[in-house]
């Protein structure tokens, strides 16, 4: 049987050398050269041979096509007659070497066009005697050079991803994964030297209030000039970041009690001076919380706790611009005690609901599905904010039964009010996806409510994907013809070709993507380049986040036929939830999307 043709240059390229070798001892002679010149015409890929002084003797059709070189050019002629000075080198080089040891070599080579392009190509080379026992040269070439542009490309936007997972878009300042991570560091490095160091947690008072009365686009704008102030105002050696809303967080190295005093003191005021934005001058302050290392906290999530505990005290107690933390008196360790036990008891009772926002088509606003989002309503607290009790229970260790809570009412919502052709999506923490039972949780759900699993889907976040058995949950899941999401994407998890080895059926474009698409069509580049591999990987997509109408015409012309938003429905509860959208424009649907910049998850 012939060797398998491998047209990847892979190890089954060095056997199809040696059987090539074996074929031409097989000749009458290295002079019939008509008999061997048909031989291996028929083979696709480039093929040449040299004698034992490296000069050409034979090549196929393919070669003298991939170099532009007539076969009359090469015959009787070396390497050094042919090629670049520097190309013939490497090419002599790795030739003598096969000739001496007798071994076969695959080498990943550069070789220049003759018409002027560099092209990438993988040479596999072997030796035999020939009839006079000399040493002569069989190489075969694999052109990798469309493959190694594709690489580069998906490493360029690997780069980029990685770089928007760890950089806060509005500031340019590191994002809250940056900072945790650079804290960790810094704790491990001061545990070693011995040395103290303060985090400075912030807030900005008055945010809020500019926000809703101007709007986002201005609310934003403040942020930016607020990050770039504390980012002048910090010592070289500080770390500052942006976790996201208003706050921020300094790292002030190698800092104690009176050094992180002067610090957040010299920040405050940098913050109080007025902000020359696009349609007003505003006036805010700052509350700032210090917590000491190792003082107040060994390790890197104490250390946040009792700084952000010490600025809450700032905030709602003292109202001073600055406080250190004390356990004494820390008002917001005390609510997230209690809250934690409200909410214990709320899921354990099953009190939590959900809302509905509409997932629809761009084109005709039909509705294509429903996301659902965990909502509480404590008697003891009230509304409370799903970023705030869902982390609250990713940190408590209810959020799995939260999740199945989640996940009955959407199933509910699906057997009662679901309409043919639409789907329900869930979101699932990591700590769920982790949980052993998580995929007999979704089929008990289903089996309970008799809703049918082709309605159901299931919104993953790119950083459940780094767990060592994402890859067989997805499977289980796909089995149970469930529609399987990748939520959030671009900001999180950003190895790009580990999706086409998942069986993903939809990536839903982070939010801060859309927020970059601009009315005059700019800050579409990112959105470009996912939509490519979503193509490649024949997936669908979806955006999120959509606020205005110029976003849906972008979106539209980059090829994303759904999404979901505020512009075209926002969440409400299962009975109040319309088969379609309603046509929400103008000021009013920008005044109320700008307060719900909050990522909601369950």
């Amino acid at each position: 049987m012939e060797p398998h043709l491998d047209r990847t240059g892979g190890a089954d390229t060095v056997p199809r050398a040696t059987a090539l070798a074996s074929v031409i001892q097989r000749g009458q002679s290295m002079r019939d050269t008509l008999f061997l010149n048909n031989i291996i015409d028929a083979v696709a890929d480039p093929i040449l041979v040299k004698d034992s002084k490296l000069r050409f003797v034979l090549v196929n059709q393919a070669l003298c096509e991939f170099t532009g070189i007539p076969r009359e050019r090469f015959i009787g002629r070396t390497d050094a007659d042919l090629f670049a000075p520097e190309e013939a080198a490497v090419f002599n080089a790795m030739d003598r070497k096969v000739l001496a040891t007798g071994q076969p070599n695959v080498n990943e080579e550069v070789h220049t066009h003759a018409d002027g392009s560099e092209r990438t190509i993988r040479t596999t080379k072997t030796v035999f005697l020939d009839e006079d026992g000399n040493g002569v040269l069989v190489g075969i070439f694999t052109d990798l050079t469309a493959l190694r542009a594709t690489q580069r490309e998906l490493e360029a936007a690997n780069a980029r991803l990685h770089e928007l997972a760890h950089q806060d878009r509005l500031t340019g300042l590191p994002n809250r994964m940056h900072f945790e991570e650079a804290l960790a560091r810094e704790v491990a490095a001061a545990e070693r030297s011995g040395e103290s160091f303060a985090v400075l947690f912030m807030d900005l008072n008055g945010f809020k209030h500019i926000n809703d009365t101007y709007g986002h686009n201005i609310g934003d704008e403040l942020i930016g000039q607020a990050g770039t102030r504390l980012a002048q105002t910090a010592r070289r050696a500080d770390f500052v970041a942006r976790l996201g809303g208003d706050e921020f967080v300094v790292v002030a190295r190698r800092a104690d009690d009176a050094v992180a005093r002067r610090l957040a003191e010299r920040l405050a005021e940098a913050i109080e001076q007025p902000f020359d934005l696009s349609s007003t001058r505003a006036h805010i302050s700052a509350s700032i919380g210090i917590a000491i290392f190792p003082r107040d906290g060994a390790g890197r999530d104490e250390l946040i706790k009792n700084a952000d505990a010490a600025m809450y005290r700032a905030k709602r107690v003292t109202r001073q611009p600055v406080e250190f933390y004390d356990q004494s008196q820390s008002q917001q360790a005390k609510r997230l005690f209690l809250m934690e036990q409200y909410l214990r008891r709320d899921v354990a009772g099953g009190r939590l609901r959900i809302h509905l926002q509409p997932i629809v088509d761009l084109a005709s606003r039909r509705v294509l599905g429903y996301e659902a989002l965990a909502r509480w309503s404590c008697d003891e607290l009230g509304e409370v904010s799903p970023a705030e009790f869902i982390a609250l229970a990713e940190e408590c260790r209810i959020v799995h039964a939260l999740g199945r809570h989640v996940l009955r009412l959407a199933c509910d919502f699906i057997v009662q009010h679901g309409q043919p052709g639409q789907y329900v999506s869930v979101n699932v923490s990591t700590r769920q996806f982790e949980e052993p039972g998580f995929v007999g949780d979704l089929r008990q759900a289903l089996i309970d409510s008799t809703a049918r699993p082709e309605q159901l889907a299931v919104e993953i976040t790119e950083s459940a994907l780094s767990a060592s058995h994402a890859a067989n949950v997805l499977g289980e899941l796909r089995a149970a013809r469930i529609r399987l999401m990748v939520d959030d994407f671009g900001v999180g998890y950003s190895n790009l070709m580990r999706l086409q080895h998942l069986p993903f059926d939809v990536i839903k474009i982070d939010r801060c993507f859309v927020n970059d698409l601009s009315a005059d069509g700019s800050g579409a580049a990112m959105i470009r380049t996912m939509i490519v591999l979503a193509k490649e990987l024949k997936l669908d997509v979806i955006a999120e986040g959509i606020e205005h109408e110029h976003q849906v015409r972008a979106l539209r012309d980059l090829g994303v036929a759904t999404g979901q938003g505020y512009l075209l429905g926002r969440p409400r509860p299962p009975a109040a939830t319309p088969a379609e959208p309603a046509k929400s424009t103008g000021a009013a649907t920008t005044a109320a999307a700008s307060g719900a910049q909050t990522i909601e998850r369950c």
